[in-house]
């Protein structure tokens, strides 16, 4: 049940990530046109977009590490044992998780004082405290992925799948 309820969340959150895609499509083809056309661009174009490249890699980022998408360099693990990976696995996982833990918290930490504290970018006041909840929920949801992989991992070792 919780786990798909979890792995539902990480997929909503993927699937979530095309709002902002296009939104990037529109937002840099306008800025594109509106500088050839019209030689002028769009008002805070740049904050926009890197906005919007911030949601869609935070979204996006628990849904390649469940799915194991990631970059990874195979170099040496590519040369030991499958039980041997398995424990490596664990031991990364586990770092991961401390490291998302910290950036989970410090995410809702600036998050709600950008909110308070009414933060925002650009010449248009775009209010910044959105894109820092979704910054945390991203993380959260990739410390959770973590999580899990380490559950995974472990049930693959006491079941001796090599």
């Amino acid at each position: 049940m919780m786990d798909k309820l979890f792995h539902r969340s990480v997929e909503g959150a993927y699937s979530l990530s095309v709002v902002p895609f296009i939104f990037l499509l529109l937002v840099t083809g306008g800025d594109v046109i509106a500088r050839y056309v019209f030689n002028t661009s769009f008002f805070d174009a740049m904050t926009l977009s890197t906005m919007s490249l911030a949601v869609i890699t935070w979204l996006a980022l628990p849904h390649v590490t469940d799915s194991r998408e990631h970059v990874s360099v195979s170099i040496l693990t590519s040369r030991v044992s499958a039980r041997t990976r398995s424990v490596l696995d664990i031991i990364s996982s586990i770092v991961a998780c401390l490291l998302f833990m910290l950036i989970s918290w410090m995410g809702a930490v600036r998050a709600i004082y950008s909110y308070q504290s009414g933060e925002f970018e650009g010449s248009m006041e775009i209010p910044v405290y959105p894109i820092k909840f979704v910054f945390t929920l991203g993380a959260i949801l990739t410390l959770l992925t973590f999580f899990a992989i380490i559950i995974q991992e472990i049930k693959n070792l006491s079941d001796g799948e090599q």
